[in-house]
């Protein structure tokens, strides 16, 4: 118990997928607070996702894709004003056109760097 309450408020904040976009903007941030996402006004994130074997940073722009009807078709967060997750699947789909095979590409994988196993629950 004494451990517990001399470490609290010492840990960083939960994963969160938002947590692996940056931008270019400077930001001043301690170790154990989580940054709040910087608006680019150029328009380039850069993604922290695991692909063939490591880390590696994507640069993706904030431009996205629109149908005839001029709507969004990547998936949006109920505030509409939040770019992360559209920005998330940006570097995902842009990973996932360079693997072979849709057996290669994993999303968890991508995400964390944890490899899958796949087991047959029969």
């Amino acid at each position: 118990m004494l451990c517990t309450s001399r470490l609290k408020n010492k840990w960083p904040q939960p994963w969160h997928p938002s947590n692996l976009i940056f931008s270019r903007c400077k930001v001043k941030v301690a170790w154990n607070k989580q940054s709040d996402s910087q608006y680019n006004p150029y328009g380039k994130y850069w993604l922290k996702l695991f692909f063939m074997g490591k880390f590696r940073m994507l640069c993706v722009s904030d431009h996205l894709p629109l149908d005839n009807n001029n709507r969004i078709l990547l998936p949006l967060c109920e505030n509409n004003k939040v770019l992360w997750l559209p920005l998330l699947v940006k570097g995902l789909l842009r990973i996932y056109a360079l693997a072979d095979e849709f057996e290669q590409f994993n999303t968890i994988t991508c995400l964390t760097g944890w490899s899958c196993i796949e087991t047959n629950c029969q």
